[in-house]
């Protein structure tokens, strides 16, 4: 198999490749385990979309949608995909396409998807919190990130008490 990624910003012909991004959807199998609520309704409604690309066919996507200054980020690679350096370069595009439109990128993550978290480890993300079986990540794009993501990282053991008394 010859692999020959392209890393595109599809942000603005997202309605043109629709249906590409529902096959890629579609074929989503063990992936899923990690990222359930991954559908082509979250990429249609996300702000930046950067998609890697196998000669016609998108084998990874990484996105953002904004609220605020928080810009909240999501990845998900094909199986035989994983591994090569696609989610490094993919996190690498959001970065650069993010920084103009949020102060920080904030993501969720599964304690056992510890692939994944040892990506985010490399790009300086900091481990907000855990709740549950979930790791909250967050990286700063500016100084006012910074300041929402030191917020973040104190606010944690408060929101953990809030959990347990809510139980």
């Amino acid at each position: 198999m010859t692999i020959e990624i392209q890393y595109v910003n599809i942000r603005n012909r997202l309605i043109e490749l629709k249906e590409a991004i529902a096959f890629f959807n579609k074929e989503l199998n063990s992936e899923r385990k990690h990222f359930p609520a991954f559908d082509t309704a979250m990429v249609m409604k996300s702000d930046v979309v950067i998609a890697a690309i196998n000669k016609e066919d998108i084998v990874g996507i990484i996105g953002m949608k904004k609220k605020f200054f928080f810009g909240k980020s999501y990845i998900i690679i094909k199986e035989g995909y994983q591994g090569l350096g696609l989610g490094k370069r993919l996190i690498k595009e959001l970065l650069y396409h993010a920084k103009n439109k949020c102060s920080m990128l904030y993501g969720v993550i599964e304690k056992d998807n510890k692939r994944c978290i040892k990506l985010q480890n490399k790009f300086g993300t900091t481990n907000a919190g855990t709740r549950g079986d979930l790791e909250y990540f967050t990286i700063p794009l500016d100084n006012l990130g910074r300041i929402l993501c030191f917020l973040i990282r104190i606010s944690f053991p408060a929101i953990k008490l809030v959990d347990r008394i809510k139980r």
